[in-house]
C-alpha cells in the first residue's frame, strides 16, 4: 500500500494525518512529554523525543512493504535556535514572549524599525526571530556569545533529516533578517543583532531545500525514494 504523511508540529505536539492510495485516513497525536498544555518552554531533548515518537508510531500501523511516497511538512511552529558550533542547543527552543514588545516600540520610534519592515517585509512582531534575538543578546549575554549558529524550528528539522544548514526565501522572509529586494540576508539586520552572516541557515532555491537522508530513526517505509515537502 501506498501512502502519503501530512504533519504537523504544533504547540499542542505533533499531528499526523497517515493517508493510503483509497483515500483512507489516520490521524495520530503525539503530545510533548511532560506538557498537558501548549507549550511556552521546550527544550530541544522534548521536542526531538516527540518527533521520533510519532514518526515509530507508523511502524505499529504499517506493514514492512508498505511504502511512504511523500512526507508533507504543512505547518512547523515558530521557535527560534541558538546552537553551538556543533550544532549542539544552548538555551531551549525560543519563543516570542509579549516583554519583548518593548523593542519593537524602541525600533519603531527610532525609524530603524520601519526600514525593516520595508526591507524585510514583514511587520515586527515578538514571535520574530529577529525581535527573539535582541531579547537574547540583552537578557543572556553568555549565550548570545557562545551561539555559533541560529535557525528556525522549521531549518532544524532540515538539519536534522538531511544534515543541511540550509533555507529558502519564502521562509528566510519570516525571519526578519531577509533583505526581499537583494534576496540576501540584510545589513542593517544583521548589525542591529551584532549576527554575522556565516551563523544564518544558507540561502537556497526551493528545490535544493532537501536531499539524501541522514537519519537511523525513520522507519523503514520512508526512503530516499520518499518526496519532502517542507511548508
Amino acid at each position: 500500500m501506498k501512502y502519503e504523511l501530512l504533519v504537523d508540529i504544533n504547540p499542542l505536539g505533533i499531528d499526523v494525518v497517515l493517508a493510503d492510495e483509497n483515500g483512507q485516513v489516520q490521524n495520530i497525536h503525539t503530545p510533548y512529554a511532560g506538557h498537558d498544555f501548549a507549550v511556552t518552554v521546550l527544550n530541544l531533548d522534548e521536542f526531538l523525543t516527540t518527533v521520533k515518537s510519532a514518526f515509530a508510531h507508523l511502524e505499529n500501523i504499517l506493514q514492512h512493504n508498505d511504502e511512504i511516497q511523500q512526507v508533507y511538512f504543512k505547518n512547523i511552529m515558530n521557535g527560534w535556535m541558538a546552537l553551538d558550533e556543533n550544532f549542539n542547543p544552548l538555551p531551549p527552543i525560543l519563543m516570542g514572549k509579549d516583554t519583548d514588545a518593548h523593542f519593537i516600540e524602541a525600533l519603531m520610534m527610532n525609524g530603524i524599525g520601519g526600514q525593516l519592515q520595508r526591507k524585510t517585509g514583514v511587520p515586527l512582531a515578538v514571535t520574530l526571530p529577529l525581535i527573539i534575538t535582541l531579547r537574547l543578546k540583552n537578557e543572556e549575554p553568555e549565550i548570545y556569545a557562545h551561539a555559533a549558529h541560529y535557525m528556525t524550528l522549521r531549518e532544524y528539522m532540515v538539519y536534522l533529516l538531511f544534515g543541511q544548514n540550509t533555507t529558502d526565501a519564502a521562509f528566510a522572509a519570516r525571519t526578519g533578517f531577509y533583505n526581499t529586494e537583494y534576496a540576501t540576508w540584510d545589513g542593517q539586520a544583521l548589525a542591529l543583532t551584532g549576527l554575522r552572516v556565516e551563523q544564518l541557515p544558507d540561502l537556497v532555491s526551493k528545490d535544493e531545500l532537501t536531499g539524501r537522508l541522514d537519519v537511523d530513526w525513520l522507519p523503514e517505509m520512508i526512503t530516499d525514494a520518499t518526496n519532502f515537502k517542507m511548508h
